[in-house]
């Protein structure tokens, strides 16, 4: 799986942590739902990652600071 979208869908709760083992993501939208909690260090995982939107959702606390090892990391919203 290289794309997953789940924009708009009004999903809550926390990331399942499966989410982190999709190593070959390279965009992953979240946008506009209702998800929560903390955005797990984990994320350093997908290290193939060039789009991460999540924007319009409910996270707690500041982003990892694993986030920097995603080197192909081109968008972040």
């Amino acid at each position: 799986l290289k794309e997953l979208d789940l924009s708009y869908n009004n999903f809550s709760g926390n990331l399942p942590p499966q989410l982190f083992e999709l190593k070959q993501l390279r965009f992953l939208s979240l946008e506009v739902n209702e998800f929560s909690g903390e955005i797990s260090p984990k994320i350093a995982n997908l290290d193939s990652l060039e789009f991460f939107q999540i924007l319009s959702n409910h996270f707690t606390g500041s982003l990892p600071e694993e986030i920097v090892n995603l080197n192909r990391l081109k968008n972040l919203r």
